[in-house]
């Protein structure tokens, strides 16, 4: 199809003529004003012909921007979830478990006292993790350090932002613990976590993770 007239400019830009189309219809060609303008609506992208139409160059390409604008209205507004998930159990727990004092655990995935793993959540949807909040410590008045990654087993992660809460005297204030924006998770990826714990060995930490998929 080829593109519609919508409007001729008069005065001292008499001739100017602007055009609307989809992406796949074919722009005028000959016989234009210099500084004609198309629309193509389904990309929401103007293009401006320097001559009578043989050529046309595009003013701004929005289609990198309305894929951002589009994320970042995700970010902004969406469903989130809690893992694990307590609507269909109230008593399931996740628990992460440290190292040697002062050392970080092995790499291990995150799962619920279910069996069921975080990453059973993006098993076909990218995943943001945005909040880790701690339910229980074993170890009071101490500080707890989680790492998280994602990836195919735990020789080949990719870090994603860590995590620090405290315990008893050491307690974070609520808002220190809860608003975070880590990388995206790709679809498929399995999630890990290893922590470690101030003057402490094999200190465990119960939680909970919001995230939302998209």
């Amino acid at each position: 199809m080829a593109y519609v007239k919508i409007g001729t400019h008069s005065g001292k830009r008499k001739g100017v003529k602007t055009y609307i189309g989809a992406s796949g219809d074919t722009k005028p060609s000959s016989g234009l004003s210099v500084g004609s303008k198309c629309y193509e609506y389904d990309t929401k992208n103007w293009y401006i012909t320097h001559n009578d139409g043989t050529t046309w160059t595009a003013l701004v390409d929005l289609t990198g921007m309305v894929s951002d604008i589009d994320e970042l209205t995700l970010e902004a507004e969406h469903l989130s979830c809690i893992f694990p998930d307590y609507a269909s159990d109230i008593d399931l727990t996740c628990t992460l478990t440290s190292g040697a004092i002062d050392t970080f655990g092995s790499w291990a995935e995150i799962v619920d006292s279910d069996g069921t793993k975080l990453s059973a959540c993006c098993a076909t949807k990218e995943m943001h993790i945005s909040a880790v909040r701690t339910r229980t410590t074993s170890v009071e008045d101490v500080l707890y350090f989680i790492e998280k990654a994602y990836g195919t087993d735990s020789a080949h992660l990719t870090m994603v932002n860590d995590h620090l809460v405290g315990s008893g005297a050491k307690k974070l204030a609520s808002e220190e613990q809860i608003n975070i924006r880590p990388p995206v998770i790709p679809a498929g990826s399995l999630i890990w976590y290893r922590m470690k714990t101030e003057n402490n060995a094999n200190a465990t930490s119960t939680v909970c993770i919001r995230y939302h998929t998209h």
